[in-house]
């Protein structure tokens, strides 16, 4: 009979004990966090005399996100593109846009090589505590979820940009709020397969003096309205929109919808009784016109009063 070593016997006696002694770990979306905060703060605000934020890694892997990273201004968050996956575990988003400053302001935040699941939730949104945004960038980030994914509400922001961002799964909406300059950049693409009736507008862009550009190259794809922007009277939004087939619809209603805006396009190659372009109170700059589905009340078309 082979006998066990009593050192062993010892060990397996005392690895309760040893484990227990252990330091305990934090979670990985409190490092993250602990990390943040550990970067210069001055009083909040980049003002070029001092550093301010810095380059957080996230590192590989799947991070459950128990409460939300609160990112600040100048801080550059990256991961290992789709090999980083930050994941709510609630109601709360992955990404919480959080001021320092007094002021409330949150500036210049780059989320890059990373993938956002907000589950039930949004994906990114600002908190209580950030009343003033300007550049926010993403780059090479997916975005996933069941509710609106950029979810910036009324407050106005500065400058958005979307480069090489993939949104396969939209559900209520892609990005929502009242943007002074939104750029939806190449290889960015939103696909929605399933909507409900109050869902929102992939691209939602609403305020007086909104600019939203998309760019050769994005995709706008999917059901429900895909575009929405709107401005107020002498205060008009401007949509500028890509030659070719930049939206692909996937059911009847309308596609676009834009008030008291100036439209720039090359064409609505789209545009038909089932998927048509409603215009309201716009100028409206198209070098060619389609046959049907053009929707206009009080408009001008290339300069001149539209038929209604």
């Amino acid at each position: 009979m082979n006998r066990i070593n009593p050192a062993i016997i010892a060990l397996l006696c005392l690895s309760p004990i040893l484990y227990a002694l252990q330091p305990v770990q934090r979670e990985r979306w409190q490092l993250i966090q602990n990390h943040i905060d550990a970067t210069p703060k001055v009083d909040g605000v980049p003002i070029g005399k001092h550093p301010i934020g810095g380059r957080v890694a996230a590192g590989p892997g799947l991070i459950e996100c128990r409460d939300s990273i609160r990112v600040s201004s100048s801080i550059i968050l990256t991961g290992d593109g789709d090999g980083t996956l930050l994941r709510t575990t609630g109601s709360h988003p992955p990404i919480f846009l959080h001021s320092r400053a007094t002021n409330g302001a949150c500036i210049n935040v780059t989320l890059e090589k990373l993938a956002i699941d907000g589950v039930d939730a949004s994906c990114i949104m600002p908190d209580e505590t950030a009343t003033m945004i300007d550049t926010l960038t993403l780059r090479d980030v997916t975005l996933a979820g069941k509710d609106t994914h950029i979810a910036l509400g009324d407050n106005r922001v500065h400058q958005v940009s979307l480069d090489h961002v993939q949104a396969s799964r939209v559900g209520f909406g892609g990005i929502r709020g009242n943007v002074a300059m939104l750029t939806i950049g190449a290889n960015t693409k939103f696909l929605r397969e399933h909507h409900k009736g109050d869902s929102d507008p992939i691209i939602y862009n609403v305020g007086p003096q909104t600019q939203t550009t998309i760019q050769a190259g994005a995709q706008i794809e999917g059901t429900g309205v895909l575009v929405h922007v709107e401005g107020v009277a002498g205060y008009p939004a401007e949509l500028h929109l890509p030659a070719g087939k930049w939206i692909e619809p996937h059911g009847n209603g309308p596609q676009i919808i834009a008030k008291h805006a100036v439209v720039v396009a090359e064409s609505f190659w789209f545009c038909s009784p089932e998927h048509p372009v409603q215009l309201t109170d716009c100028d409206v700059y198209l070098t060619r016109v389609p046959a049907s589905g053009l929707q206009m009340t009080r408009c001008k078309l290339n300069g001149k009063d539209a038929a209604q």
